[in-house]
């Protein structure tokens, strides 16, 4: 299931456990994923400094994980990610002061990966349970995972600006994988258009 940004935004009231900081990490985490759709496992190579650079500086950049050779996840500056990161200002203040620039994000799990999953599923399986789309989501039986995140945006893309683009900005080596995350988004007039340009009528 895609996860917007706009939805992302809606859980974010929705996020409370026991722990500010906790608290803080998830929401913001809920920010980076939707506007830039990394792999949830970047969160254990993404540093509080990453987080400083990319807020006050010109953006930033982390060393990609499941690469075949040594490649960097770019996070540049965007206007629209910085009005949306302020969303979550007061979150990006608490983070910042927690801990020295060389700090992880994530700084407790000694499986980063499969702890950010755990607890960031188990969060926003409970904002579908809270939200006012509760109905809806157990009438379609909507689950959003962190990968919910990841597929939105590779989804968005290739709407926007076709698979190749997609690929890239996933980080794909192979087209195929690229293909599995995308979602018919496709409504029954715009299947309707598309299909009447390309079957040609019998001669």
């Amino acid at each position: 299931m895609t996860l917007s940004i706009y939805r992302s935004v809606a859980f974010l009231g929705l996020v409370n456990t026991s722990c500010p900081v906790a608290n803080a990490r998830i929401r913001i985490s809920f920010i980076l994923l939707a506007c830039y759709g990394f792999r949830i496992g970047q969160f254990g190579l993404f540093t509080i400094g990453n987080l400083r650079e990319l807020y006050y500086g010109s953006g930033t950049r982390m060393e990609a994980i499941k690469s075949r050779k040594r490649e960097f996840i770019e996070m540049p500056k965007i206007r629209q990610v910085k009005q949306w990161l302020q969303f979550v200002q007061d979150d990006i203040d608490i983070i910042l002061k927690s801990g020295p620039d060389d700090q992880l994000f994530y700084p407790c799990s000694r499986e980063p990966q499969a702890f950010q999953n755990r607890q960031l599923n188990k969060i926003l399986k409970l904002c579908v349970s809270l939200g006012s789309e509760t109905a809806c989501a157990q009438l379609h039986k909507v689950q959003y995972t962190s990968h919910s995140f990841r597929i939105g945006l590779v989804t968005r893309i290739t709407e926007a600006h076709g698979i190749d683009t997609a690929r890239r900005v996933a980080n794909h080596s192979d087209i195929a994988t690229t293909q599995h995350y995308l979602r018919n988004t496709f409504n029954k007039k715009q299947l309707f258009s598309v299909l009447r340009d390309i079957i040609q009528a019998p001669s």
